[in-house]
């Protein structure tokens, strides 16, 4: 959910820098927020959680998941047709 929260502040926030060069006719400042905000340079580093690690990324989203997770197909009281 944090992450969710932090992309959608990040959107609203370039959005109205957009909106406020555009609506100003700040030409040169409007390509420059755009340019920031739709070239994505693959070389820039991530940070999940504090951890900018590949591999610890990975394993927080997989721990994420294991808290969230349930297999119901192991749970023998639904096999005998009682879920």
């Amino acid at each position: 959910m944090a992450i969710k929260e932090a992309f959608t502040a990040y959107d609203h926030a370039n959005f109205d820098e957009l909106a406020h060069h555009f609506l100003n006719k700040n030409i040169p400042d409007f390509w420059k927020t755009w340019n920031q905000r739709f070239s994505k340079n693959m070389a820039s580093r991530t940070t999940i959680d504090g951890h900018s690690d590949d591999g610890k990324i990975a394993q927080v989203f997989a721990d994420k998941f294991r808290s969230v997770y349930y297999d119901s197909a192991i749970n023998n009281v639904c096999h005998a047709g009682i879920c």
